[in-house]
């Protein structure tokens, strides 16, 4: 509805006495009340006469347009539901009707009056956007979930509205009853209006007290407007006379003032005032050079437009209309804009809701976006306006007249969230200690992956999340357990979630048991060391009966583990945890008894025919029993080599010294054994282990038996 031309316009009626003549019948005065602009005396007189003649076509539309320029949009509705019927039913009576029942939210009957009235007044846009918004009326609850709105306490029963911040709290507009106006307004049957201060923050703003008592006219004071400093105002209010005779409103106005020693000066009229229209709704920019506001001036697209004025060294330059993109034929009233050059500001012409809703629109590269309707629940199908945000425009204020509040308007407190993110910290649930890497693992409800990150070293984490959708998060990391958790941005009160997670570390473990490689029987007593790969002993632990170790190993890392036993050879392996899932590593260590000159067999020690040097396959098999001295540190041994019968006896015990010399070789010089320990000794065909000597005919399986590589241990 219209609502600048009843409260919210904050227009003046200078009120003639009016004289009925010689009819005093409730219809004439009826109609002069209404013509005096007494609206809420005008209704009484109309409701007299329907109940004499409820078919009265002029009663009935008079007492409907009553009903709309106070306000009342139920009473509204129900008397134009009846004028819509009237013979003389006109294009303008169906428009009413259908804001009306917008602003009732009643959207398809709307639907059908709009469309009625498109069909005679085709140019109107008001009509167009309207019926563009019933049919995507889906699309102004699309980000709801980005929107907190909050009651404030300090609302009367009367209008509180366009509240702005102000040091530490807020002025607004209110025709309470509290003030020092005496007097009510006759197009409402209120109180004039005035400035009052709450102070506070959010949506906790205290009792509130009467603003700038010296700054208060007879009439209508505000909405007001302050420099970023908070010492000059631009205050809205009446002119103090009409324009001519034949007007009797006092239109509006825009007065500046300056504070000056704790005292605001005397309020100056701005260059462009006029008698004639309305100027009203100052915004001033956060740098002081561009005063926003609205007016009814000539010139413009029809109602009040938004208009701007740039300050000179003179003062302020002439109003420039921002331009059709954003003004209607309907009302854009009650601009604000912020420091990005964002405008809000209400309208009744573009497509909402019903009623003003309010509108965002940027200016970049000289040029102004698109509107775009806020949406539910800054706005409803009621009154929306006055809004203001902080600098990001994520907190501010709004007023409205929406179902539930205490009074005609009351002002809310905002809460806009452009972006929602959960974050945390990723620890080790038995000592706290920080996960550093941790994956967090973000899914839908159905388990789809819809993205990953990793805690950095303070075991932090965030991601960004969308609006009104469920969620489950999983942390993981190796070694450790995996949590989830779940979480919702559906009705959340922050903009950021906090979700920790506490993994049960699972430690990574290598067990086995220390036997007798013979028996196979556990020997109790053993000494298992752990060490790293540089041969730092990390742990170690002394076996009983049952042979068993055990110790915990970190992911991805190298290890050596050890076996020793009283009379047996020491046996180290090496494992390894990297690329390996959590979990315990089987590791056995069947040691061989250490008995002094008993031979042992060196498995896959192989020559090339008539050759002594070191092969490849051989050097792997070399290499096991360099372990074996690294891991015996106190044994000497023999290394001898063998051949089978074939071939003369001086060739053989050559070739087999030579054999057994190289092999002792590498075992110093690739091994890093001191040579005190290893001694190469060539035995030919002079220890042959079976029957196969000279001139017996064997198989090659059983010469080969003769053929090999043998040590023994001669001392430790």
């Amino acid at each position: 509805m219209k609502k600048f031309f009843s409260v919210l316009s904050l227009v003046l009626m200078l009120m003639i006495p009016v004289a009925y003549g010689q009819d005093n019948s409730p219809i004439v005065k009826a109609e002069k009340l209404h013509k005096a602009f007494a609206y809420a005396e005008a209704i009484d007189q109309y409701q007299k006469a329907l109940l004499k003649q409820p078919d009265n076509a002029k009663a009935l539309r008079g007492i409907a347009d009553c009903y709309r320029m106070t306000n009342n949009t139920e009473m509204s509705e129900l008397y134009y539901s009846k004028v819509v019927k009237l013979a003389d039913v006109t294009a303008a009576d169906k428009l009413h009707y259908a804001q009306a029942l917008m602003y009732n939210a009643k959207y398809e009957e709307a639907k059908k009056y709009y469309t009625e009235y498109s069909y005679v007044a085709s140019n109107d846009e008001r009509a167009q956007n309207s019926l563009a918004a019933i049919t995507r009326l889906d699309s102004f609850f699309a980000d709801s979930a980005r929107i907190r709105v909050h009651k404030i306490g300090m609302n009367s029963d009367k209008a509180d509205f366009s509240p702005v911040p102000y040091k530490d709290g807020v002025v607004f507009v209110s025709s309470r009853e509290t003030g020092a106006k005496d007097k009510t307004h006759s197009w409402t049957g209120n109180p004039y209006l005035a400035l009052y201060y709450a102070g506070g923050s959010g949506a906790n703003l205290r009792s509130a007290e009467v603003f700038a008592r010296e700054m208060e006219s007879k009439f209508n004071d505000g909405p007001v407007c302050f420099n970023k400093d908070g010492n000059e105002m631009f205050l809205t209010r009446n002119n103090n006379t009409v324009a001519n005779r034949a007007d009797k409103v006092a239109k509006l106005k825009i007065v500046h003032s300056k504070l000056t020693d704790g005292k605001w000066s005397s309020p100056e009229d701005l260059s462009f005032v006029n008698a004639k229209y309305n100027t009203a709704h100052a915004w001033l920019t956060n740098d002081g050079k561009r005063l926003y506001f609205s007016s009814d001036m000539p010139g413009g697209f029809g109602g009040m437009d938004i208009y701007y004025s740039e300050k000179t060294k003179e003062g302020w330059g002439s109003p420039v209309n921002v331009g059709k993109k954003i003004n209607t034929k309907g009302n854009e009233i009650f601009p604000f804009v912020n420091e990005d050059n964002t405008l809000l500001f209400s309208s009744d012409g573009l497509a909402g809701m019903g009623g003003l809703d309010v509108f965002e629109c940027l200016f970049a590269d000289g040029n102004w976006s698109e509107p775009r309707n806020m949406g539910f629940p800054i706005n409803t199908n009621k009154d929306d306006f006055g809004a203001v945000l902080n600098a990001d425009g994520t907190k501010g204020y709004f007023s409205s007249n929406r179902t539930g509040g205490k009074g005609d308007d009351d002002v809310y407190h905002v809460e806009i969230f452009k972006k929602i993110f959960v974050y945390g910290i990723v620890t080790e649930k038995r000592t706290g200690k920080i996960i550093g890497g941790a994956e967090v693992v973000l899914k839908d409800k159905s388990s789809k992956v819809l993205g990953t990150t990793n805690a950095d070293a303070d075991g932090n984490y965030e991601m960004e999340l969308e609006f009104s959708k469920d969620y489950e998060l999983t942390a993981q990391h190796t070694g450790y357990s995996t949590e989830t958790k779940e979480t919702t941005t559906k009705n959340f009160t922050t903009d950021r979630i906090e979700l920790n997670f506490q993994l049960d570390r699972q430690p990574f473990g290598i067990e086995g048991v220390v036997s007798d490689k013979e028996t196979k029987e556990p020997l109790d007593g053993s000494i298992v060391v752990l060490m790293n790969t540089a041969g730092k002993e990390l742990a170690r632990v002394t076996t009983i009966a049952d042979g068993y170790y055990f110790f915990e190993l970190e992911a991805e890392k190298n290890y050596k583990v050890k076996g020793s036993h009283e009379g047996y050879f020491a046996r180290s392996e090496q494992v390894t945890t990297k690329g390996k899932k959590p979990g315990v590593i089987r590791q056995d260590l069947p040691l061989e008894k250490l008995i002094l000159n008993k031979a042992i067999r060196l498995d896959n020690i192989y020559y090339d025919l008539a050759k002594w040097n070191i092969r490849p396959d051989a050097a792997k098999e070399l290499d096991k029993l360099v372990q074996v001295l690294k891991d015996n540190p106190t044994i000497i041994i023999e290394l001898s080599s063998h051949t089978d019968s074939r071939a003369s006896d001086k060739y053989n015990m050559d070739l087999s010294d030579k054999r057994a010399k190289s092999a002792a070789k590498y075992i110093v010089e690739k091994g890093g054994i001191d040579k005190s320990r290893i001694t190469g000794k060539g035995y030919g065909e002079s220890m042959l282990i079976n029957q196969c000597g000279n001139g017996v005919n064997c198989t090659e399986a059983e010469h080969q038996e003769n053929r090999r590589t043998e040590f023994k241990v001669t001392s430790y």
